[in-house]
């Protein structure tokens, strides 16, 4: 029986990934990445995807208000029998596009790139969940149970859209979010710890410093030992190493004062064993190494959390990605964890929906000047998300 069931799936699978059409899942990336959807601004993309999912040949399409002309979009695909359901989640946001080295919407496409804000950050997996739902329709292969095809507002923002579905009623018993993990499995992503520390002087004119205290070198000393803290010398084999960026620095108040005052903003990514306490105690007990080596140093800290979560790398829908993405590549990736926060993590912890990570793209373009996605990743995501869901919604 078990081995009857195996073949079957290889030829479900095996037809329901013959009906990706690469062609249009790269034209529709390109149709999503032209519409501009900084986060706050996703109307229109909500509003074109809705109707591009009706002409697409889906009836159960629906707009979620989430705040004032923003609206997620949710598409229902019911198969032959009642079953279980699977959630296909992504973000229609983006980050802004100032700095950027690139036509922030131009969509093109070449020497195998798709380029534009939110190609990597998540359109190109988007457009791959629409085309494997459109695959699955098309090929005629049955499955029990349901699809849910969720595309949220505010995921860069205060995460509104993700609220507002999971309060919804939003119920599913597997999930997948299509963040950028260059096609590998990923069992949840790390927790982030934010603050600021700021660091006190005293002003007087520049020409005379040594009667003054520059705030900006207590700072470089701050920095040092942000960069020393012992959570972050730690290997996790799957995690690698928690990390730490310093994100924005200011200082003094003119070109001919010394500057009385400098302020940091940090932004820690965490492994699941360190927690927001941990990270607070070792900043305090790095500042007060600080004021004992110098009995004028001053700082002050303020600190936020957002938790991580993740699922088994032994679960039943992480095996089964496994299996998906070694049928449409032809080798097993393996399991990984996402280094940046994403919707999983309250899909897990809120919902209570075991849910993976995985989607075209790297974490490196993500937010870049030059944001790209490979167009091969991107066909090859609607490949696999169509595999895993025949996978795990077919029983016989």
């Amino acid at each position: 029986m078990r081995g009857h069931r195996i073949a079957n799936l290889k030829r479900l699978t095996a037809k329901v990934i013959l009906a990706i059409d690469p062609e249009r899942v790269i034209a529709l990336t390109q149709d999503f990445v032209r519409i501009p959807s900084v986060s706050g601004q996703e109307g229109e993309l909500g509003q074109f995807m809705a109707e591009k999912l009706k002409a697409l040949g889906f009836d159960d399409v629906e707009l979620q208000e989430a705040d004032e002309n923003r609206f997620n979009v949710l598409c229902t695909l019911r198969g032959k029998h009642t079953g279980p359901t699977f959630l296909f989640e992504g973000h229609l946001d983006t980050v802004q596009t100032e700095g950027m080295a690139i036509d922030p919407y131009s969509g093109d496409f070449s020497d195998g790139r798709i380029y534009g804000r939110g190609a990597s950050d998540m359109k190109g997996g988007l457009a791959a969940m629409v085309e494997a739902l459109k695959a699955i329709k098309d090929s005629g292969v049955t499955f029990d149970g349901t699809i849910i095809y969720a595309a949220v507002v505010g995921e860069e923002g205060a995460g509104k859209g993700l609220d507002k579905l999971i309060a919804s009623g939003l119920k599913a018993n597997m999930g997948l979010v299509g963040e950028a993990t260059e096609l590998i499995p990923a069992i949840g992503n790390k927790g982030v710890a934010v603050g600021d520390i700021t660091t006190k002087g005293l002003a007087t004119h520049s020409s005379v410093p040594h009667f003054g205290v520059n705030a900006i070198y207590k700072m470089c000393k701050v920095m040092e030992g942000i960069q020393s803290l012992p959570l972050l010398q730690e290997e996790n084999p799957i995690w690698e190493r928690s990390t730490v960026n310093t994100s924005t620095i200011e200082g003094g108040r003119w070109l001919t004062c010394v500057p009385d005052r400098c302020r940091i903003t940090f932004d820690f990514r965490l492994n699941p064993e360190h927690t927001v306490e941990m990270v607070k105690v070792q900043l305090e007990k790095m500042l007060q190494a600080l004021r004992e080596e110098d009995p004028g140093f001053e700082a002050e800290l303020g600190i936020a959390t957002v938790p991580g979560a993740f699922i088994s790398p032994d679960s039943e829908i992480m095996n089964a990605a496994r299996k998906a993405v070694q049928q449409v590549l032809g080798k097993d990736l393996g399991v990984s964890a996402a280094p940046y926060w994403t919707d999983a993590a309250f899909l897990i912890e809120k919902a209570q929906i075991p849910t993976i990570i995985l989607g075209p793209g790297r974490a490196r373009e993500a937010h870049s000047s030059n944001d790209w996605v490979a167009a091969d990743q991107v066909v090859n995501a609607a490949k696999i998300y169509a595999s895993l869901a025949i996978h795990m919604l077919s029983r016989s």
